[in-house]
């Protein structure tokens, strides 16, 4: 579980990050806004120049939508880093949110693997016979008393299926089938 919930917070920050770098700097009602202006400074902009943001808009049949230019200016020499900005918009979103993504993914599927493996890997197993042939097995439940264990081992629920046990339980419940 510990992978898919760091892979929803990747993806949670790649959304925090695409709102940040290009959605809150072409609001129209931040056009004018010093600390977005200081913000996209200190990313884009070298030390000691300031920088000019250009936002327009376009209506078409889709509806209106909102864009910007983004300029740095060092003494009257004008550099267009629209190309910068984007560049870090789309990197600052894609990378956490891809990696995010296979995580989540990867943990999903190593949760269902875990769920559906062998329930019997790794525990102490019982086998006996009896005289007519057939086969007992029992999965021992460590730290109970052999009367706790028959009172537990009657509570829980299996399932034996002709060749094989099948078997119907949580990860806190072992079970004890017969062939």
């Amino acid at each position: 579980m510990r992978t898919a919930g760091f892979g929803c917070l990747l993806i949670i920050t790649a959304m925090v990050l695409l709102f940040g770098i290009v959605v809150i700097p072409v609001l129209p009602p931040l056009a004018e806004d010093a600390n977005v202006d200081s913000y996209l400074q200190s990313l884009l902009c070298p030390t000691g120049s300031t920088v000019e943001r250009e936002i327009y808009q376009t209506t078409d049949v889709d509806g209106t939508g909102y864009s910007m230019n983004v300029y740095c200016n060092l003494q009257g020499d004008r550099q267009d880093v629209t190309d910068k900005w984007t560049l870090y918009g789309i990197v600052g979103f894609v990378a956490p949110f891809l990696v995010g993504l296979f995580m989540l993914i990867g943990g999903i599927i190593s949760r269902t693997r875990r769920a559906f493996q062998d329930p019997l890997a790794g525990l102490p197993i019982n086998v006996t016979t009896s005289g007519s042939g057939t086969a007992g097995l029992t999965v021992v439940r460590r730290g109970l008393s052999s009367s706790r264990h028959r009172r537990w081992m009657a509570s829980t629920a299996s399932i034996c299926a002709t060749t094989s046990c099948a078997w119907a339980a949580r990860r806190s419940i072992w079970a004890r089938c017969r062939r």
